[in-house]
């Protein structure tokens, strides 16, 4: 699908001459059958000047809105005779949320409806799929130098026309007042609630990084920091930051968007409203929302806004909306989560109904975890992660695993030429056990593998120069599997060794001391009082700060009757596909124990 929506829009898309993109909705099928929905848009639009007269505030939203549209060319009035007859038309309604300071009202127009032939537009429609990086990658970039800015394009969707031999598809009824006369009108640009507006304008955003490039290539190569219209970017000095949102604010206006909302954490990058923003070190610093994260720019960090549902009436329906409030992309209050899953897990396992009140003990446990949720906005954290003029950056990566949960914790730790060190956490990641028991040691291994699928995920999306990347667990077992050959392990434990050599080929795999290892508190979960106080999960164990290299581990030999329990007997392997180790390699022979000497003499021969 992704292929086709990417030929098509190559071959269909085209520039007007003030610059502005046209392109055309991707359909699933040459003969589009919709049937009559003008009724039902009919109705709609009665019910919503009912709601607007009983809200004026609404209705002045509503009706300055569409006035807007109208003014602007983005939908323009029907009159000729062969356009009125059609009888396929989009209902919309309004979103109102007055708590809401930057969008109180969001009209959706809704593509969804069916018509009388029960297929609606979004039926006809391809996705498209996702073409920016994720939210995950965006945010892990934004830490990773030291001048930072966001930036909004303003009605990004409305400012990408339509084919017009498509916007007959985006017809509308509107009436200035409600005693007014129902009139008939064209969206002529993406309309929000189609199922590609999303990906066309992440295409055509693309597009104009593309046909931009040889003027604008600063502001190019910042395209892949949006997250849809949303833009998080940073720089490593602040001539070069100048220099992108001047080049952005040029190259993007060729295709005819406007930027707004800029906001930085330094006073030469505050561009725009100032009163909005503004840039002083007062104790009513002023946040903004990072997408989804609040940021603080004048003391460059990160914190959390936490609301809690004050019913006391806890079902396990409130406890998943409570942990879905937790907005934590990075998982840098992990343990928090992992606690709080956890927790559902339990619930789960005691088989309650979803609208069905806790059990006494569950509510007074969920209670206190939920009370305690608001300290998390004491929480301060960096943004910026590397040292100034670093000299070398390494990435260390802990992974445990207990009953409950496993998890992964990454740390990114630099050192300047005058000797400084500083460590901070980058990223984690976190897993509730399945409910099918599990040996630990095959927990600690699945941990393993989540911290080789986030280490590579988090250096991909970094872009840094790294100097090394040095991998840690407390696990012995899971450590000797991964220093085997796949070959000689059963098939659990075969499969996730060779994605993890696969993934940390060139990376270190050490052992490191339960208390000193800091995925023990997202594997074992921590309440919010003890994140706050948490050296260890904030910084990394005290050599990642120190000057003193990591002793070097050597393999031992395991004995274990786990680690004995996934080795396949000799019958089982294929000799013609085995790769004999090296019998002068103390490193790989070590790994098979003394009890396991005529196993490996059965391999050598």
């Amino acid at each position: 699908e992704l292929a086709f929506c990417n030929k098509q829009f190559k071959e269909t898309h085209y520039r007007k001459d003030d610059g502005r993109y046209v392109v055309q909705m991707p359909l699933n099928s040459d003969n589009v059958e919709l049937g009559d929905s003008k009724a039902l848009a009919s109705l709609r639009l009665e019910q919503l000047w009912k709601k607007l007269e009983k809200n004026p505030n609404m209705q002045k939203l509503y009706s300055d809105f569409m006035q807007e549209y109208e003014d602007l060319g983005h939908m323009v009035e029907v009159t000729s005779e062969d356009n009125l007859n059609l009888d396929f038309v989009l209902p919309h309604h309004g979103i109102y949320r007055p708590e809401n300071s930057s969008t109180t009202l969001r009209v959706v127009f809704n593509a969804s409806a069916k018509s009388t032939n029960q297929k609606s537009l979004n039926d006809f429609l391809l996705k498209g799929g996702i073409i920016q990086d994720d939210l995950f990658s965006i945010m892990l970039r934004f830490r990773k130098h030291s001048y930072a800015f966001s930036v909004d394009i303003k009605k990004m969707f409305r400012q990408i026309e339509i084919n017009p031999s498509q916007t007959h598809l985006q017809k509308i009824l509107w009436k200035k007042g409600k005693d007014e006369p129902v009139r008939v009108y064209e969206l002529k640009t993406i309309t929000y609630g189609t199922t590609c507006a999303p990906y066309l304008a992440q295409k055509t955003l693309q597009q104009i990084g593309i046909d931009e490039k040889s003027k604008f290539p600063l502001a190019a190569s910042v395209i892949q920091d949006f997250y849809m219209d949303d833009c998080l970017s940073v720089s490593s000095n602040l001539q070069e930051a100048k220099d992108i949102q001047r080049e952005l604010t040029l190259m993007l206006s060729c295709g005819g968007m406007e930027l707004h909302k800029w906001c930085s954490n330094h006073p030469d990058l505050q561009l725009g409203d100032t009163e909005m923003y503004p840039f002083d070190d007062t104790p009513e610093e002023k946040s903004v929302k990072t997408l989804g994260m609040q940021w603080f720019p004048s003391s460059d960090t990160f914190a959390y806004k936490v609301s809690v549902n004050p019913n006391p009436s806890y079902t396990k329906r409130s406890v998943l909306s409570e942990i879905a409030r937790i907005f934590d992309p990075l998982g840098l209050v992990g343990p928090a989560i992992s606690k709080a899953k956890s927790f559902l897990q339990q619930l789960w396992l005691l088989k309650i109904d979803w609208p069905d009140p806790l059990p006494q003990s569950a509510a007074q446990e969920w209670h206190k975890f939920v009370s305690a949720l608001p300290l998390l906005e004491k929480l301060k954290i960096p943004r910026h992660v590397i040292i100034n003029k670093a000299s070398q950056i390494f990435i260390h990566g802990f992974a445990d695993a207990s009953e409950s949960a496993y998890g992964a914790v990454v740390y990114l730790q630099s050192s300047s030429l005058n000797g400084s060190i500083c460590s901070h956490l980058l990223c984690s990641k976190s897993r509730v056990c399945p409910l099918k028991t599990m040996t630990i040691p095959r927990l600690e291994l699945s941990a393993c593998l989540l911290l080789a699928q986030l280490v590579r995920k988090s250096l991909t999306a970094l872009k840094l120069e790294i100097n090394g990347v040095i991998l840690f667990t407390d696990s012995t077992i899971a450590l000797a599997w991964i220093r085997s050959s796949p070959h000689l392990l059963k098939t659990f434990v075969s499969n996730r060794v060779t994605q993890i050599q696969h993934l940390t080929d060139t990376f270190q795999w050490n052992h490191i001391s339960s208390q000193n290892n800091p995925a023990d508190a997202i594997s074992r979960g921590l309440s919010v009082q003890e994140i706050l106080v948490n050296d260890l999960w904030w910084n990394g164990p005290s050599h990642l700060t120190q000057k003193t290299d990591f002793p070097q581990q050597t393999a031992e030999s395991v004995a274990d009757t786990l680690y004995l329990r996934e080795l396949k007997s000799p019958k089982d392997i294929n000799l013609k596909k085995c790769t004999a180790p090296d019998p002068n390699d103390i490193q790989s022979v070590s790994l098979i124990t003394t009890n396991d000497r005529s196993f490996l003499e059965q391999i050598l021969n």
